[in-house]
């Protein structure tokens, strides 16, 4: 096995320890990636665990006196910078240390310790704290709205049922309804924070270790209220219900915000006009100067869709049997990350509602259309047929997907044109029958339009086509491929 010397340790992962070989530089970007926003979490695990670790006579004074000073020294260089450049992601602490102390140690720091009670610490303290400011801005929020209540009690509102003036109130008797859900959203997240402030420290993998490790003063030093008593229970790898507990009061949370940024985006409209929003949170229109466009209530509506996001993005990321990785949370939040940006480099065309209805197989309802309530189908691609003067080649006409198509075996055949000498009779068997709805009739002397006849569905190719019937679809012209833009109707 190899002894790496100190100075220039590179962590239990190195090749020639365990493994025979170095991770891939992109897996391990990936994994330094993920601890780094936990660096400031498993700074104060390290310090916690090196005073526990003495008081508990588990390390020696002399050892723990020098842990602590190169700590300090870490934290006047910047404990993000150093442990990033020192490697070693949730073992960063101990790599730096033993590269400045020596193995013998530095390496003591990690008793009874594992990746997994440091992931959980890092991501524990991490929730702690932002649960603790989204608790203080909702805190925020509630006095603004009972601040304004207080200035609104004879302000007239009408209340709203299926969108219909429904009966009379106040404005402040609508505000304080919000205050009262922002209070049922406070109680919903300080009973979270009260999960999520609890120890997993000293639980390493799933149960413990046989070193006599103080947990409950390790979670006093980092300020948690208790400890996991079952080990298994504390490690989030095992038991991810915690890692939900979090985004789905947030969830909540947000739901209550767009909910009442939807009211004032509709009342600040020319139709309500009930509210004004202040310029500094809106924007205007680069060719309709007219408007003002609310911007701030629209960005919390967004923040609503990504909290969801988040919720569905955790779920789906830890869910699975017990104890098989969960790291494929990294890749759903890249996912995540990357979306606006997959969106941009969609298809030519992915945004056109007339194409994303072609792709589907209907048309985007028209005017005609609107009162049958329903989308009418859209007529096949354009194909073609053997011409009847052999004289000329088959044509090969490109469809809407931009393929080039023939015409599929088992499709029916469609009426070919008359030759010019037959145009005649064709033309007047359709002056017998007389128009049918989007046929188009024209007259013998039109040589610029030499089709003949009426033009059906579903092979029609020709504007005005017929909901029915049989009719000519092709020209001589068309099927001899000098008249293509006359075969798609743009003649």
């Amino acid at each position: 096995m190899l002894k790496q010397p100190s100075p220039e340790y590179r962590g239990f992962r190195a090749g020639g320890i365990r493994l025979r070989e170095e991770m891939l530089p992109q897996l391990g970007k990936l994994a330094a990636g993920r601890s780094r926003l936990m660096f400031h979490a498993l700074h104060a695990f390290d310090k916690a665990q090196a005073v526990m670790l003495v008081e508990e006579e588990l390390l020696s004074r002399e050892h723990g006196k020098a842990i602590l000073e190169a700590l300090r020294r870490m934290e006047k260089d910047g404990v993000e910078e150093t442990r990033t450049k020192s490697g070693g992601g949730l073992h960063s602490g101990e790599q730096y240390l033993i590269r400045a102390l020596g193995e013998e140690i530095g390496g003591r720091l990690h008793l009874g310790r594992s990746s997994g009670d440091l992931s959980s610490v890092g991501i524990n303290t991490l929730q702690r704290e932002k649960v603790l400011r989204i608790l203080e801005g909702v805190n925020k929020l509630r006095r603004v709205l009972i601040g304004l209540a207080r200035r609104h009690m004879g302000t007239i509102l009408p209340g709203y049922s299926f969108g219909q003036h429904a009966q009379p109130m106040t404005l402040a008797h609508l505000l304080l309804s919000w205050a009262a859900n922002l209070a049922r959203d406070f109680e919903r997240l300080h009973g979270v924070y009260g999960r999520v402030n609890t120890s997993p420290a000293g639980a390493a993998i799933m149960v413990g270790s046989d070193f006599p490790l103080n947990r409950e003063r390790t979670a006093e030093l980092l300020g948690f209220d208790s400890i996991h008593e079952n080990m298994a229970d504390a490690i989030l790898e095992l038991n991810a219900d915690d890692s939900l507990d979090v985004p789905m009061a947030v969830a909540l949370l947000y739901h209550t915000l767009a909910k009442w940024a939807d009211d004032l985006i509709l009342w600040s409209t020319s139709e309500f006009g009930f509210v004004d929003i202040p310029d500094r949170f809106c924007n205007t229109s680069s060719i309709m100067m007219q408007k003002k466009n609310v911007i701030g209530p629209a960005e919390v509506k967004g923040a609503s869709a990504e909290a969801i996001g988040c919720v569905v993005t955790a779920y789906h990321a830890l869910k699975g049997p017990t104890g098989l990785p969960i790291t494929e949370a990294l890749a759903r939040r890249r996912q995540l990350r990357e979306g606006p940006r997959l969106v941009l480099r969609a298809p030519a065309g992915a945004g056109d509602p007339h194409r994303a209805h072609a792709r589907a197989g209907v048309a985007p309802l028209g005017d005609g259309d609107r009162s049958r309530g329903r989308a009418r189908p859209r007529a096949e691609p354009a194909v073609a047929h053997r011409a009847p003067n052999r004289r000329h080649p088959r044509p090969r006409l490109r469809g809407q997907e931009g393929r080039t198509r023939r015409r599929d075996a088992g499709a029916p055949r469609r009426r070919g044109c008359r030759l010019p000498r037959q145009a005649g009779r064709s033309r007047r068997r359709a002056d017998q029958d007389g128009p049918r709805p989007g046929s188009l009739r024209r007259s013998p002397h039109d040589a610029r339009r030499p089709c003949a006849g009426r033009v059906g569905a579903p092979g029609g190719l020709l504007r005005g086509r017929s909901q029915g019937g049989r009719g000519y679809g092709d020209c001589y012209q068309c099927a001899a491929g000098r008249g293509r833009a006359h075969a798609r109707g743009r003649h």
